[in-house]
């Protein structure tokens, strides 16, 4: 007989920057976003759960009620390069180029001293095979497009619509990995919403 594992995603709570529609950045997280992080830790309170986070400040203070986690940089956001910490309004009127070169291919496009989504999957992918190796159960708290490529490791999605998949905030997803030798056989996918 084998045991069901696991894996955990969310986002982090609602931070500083979404509020100011800002990409990238270290913001801090709003009291929305403190109230999400109490939330997520009473789901887990009764569960053996490993908890994994980026080393950014928005999902550290998601995590801070569970009395163990562990940073992972490779979990950071997407690195957006000249365009931290602005408004896509303003990279579209900072840079014309870069903002239409990004809507003709999102997958592949980089960020000026950044990186682009394929990029992202090369830096994920060992943590993400450590993960998938492991007994655990797991709840990973990181960001919008890191969570779209982890998305990918458990549903068949076109690399082309994998930037436009739905991460929203304060959501719960939970994929059920059901394995015989070790192989991925079948994913189970629910989805539990917080209101707040």
């Amino acid at each position: 007989m084998t045991n069901n594992v696991i894996i955990y995603l969310t986002r982090h709570g609602e931070s500083e920057y979404n509020v100011l529609k800002k990409i990238g950045g270290n913001s801090n997280l709003t009291e929305n976003g403190i109230h999400y992080s109490k939330v997520l830790y009473e789901y887990f309170q009764n569960d053996k759960i490993d908890v994994y986070t980026s080393s950014l400040n928005r999902t550290i203070q998601t995590s801070q009620y569970f009395p163990e986690k562990r940073s992972y940089p490779q979990l950071n956001e997407i690195k957006s390069g000249i365009c931290d910490g602005k408004t896509y309004d303003e990279i579209k009127s900072l840079y014309p180029e870069e903002y239409e070169k990004r809507k003709i291919n999102k997958y592949c496009y980089r960020y000026p001293k950044g990186e682009s989504y394929e990029d992202i999957k090369n830096r994920v992918t060992p943590f993400m095979e450590e993960m998938l190796g492991s007994s655990e159960n797991r709840l990973i708290i990181c960001h919008q497009a890191i969570l779209r490529v982890l998305y990918s490791f458990f549903i068949k999605i076109p690399e082309q619509e994998l930037p436009y998949l739905e991460i929203p905030l304060h959501t719960l997803f939970k994929f059920t990995i059901i394995k015989e030798a070790n192989e991925i056989k079948n994913v189970e996918l629910d989805k539990h919403y917080f209101s707040i």
